[in-house]
């Protein structure tokens, strides 16, 4: 086997490893995602909520 072949192909499998790695890691932590997507949603509507009143109520 070629050495650019076998680089190409430790290449892809790095490329495969890191990607398997970043979808597990997203996965596993979607819970925590969630819940602090929901956080910022609530925050964000307040902030927009009292900056429309003008912030007296």
């Amino acid at each position: 086997m070629g050495k650019t072949k076998e680089q190409f192909l430790k290449s892809i499998n790095f490329l495969l490893a890191a990607f398997s790695g970043m979808f597990v890691f997203v996965i596993g932590n979607l819970p925590l995602f969630i819940l602090l997507g929901a956080i910022a949603v609530i925050l964000f509507f307040i902030y927009r909520r009292v900056r429309k009143t003008g912030g007296n109520g």
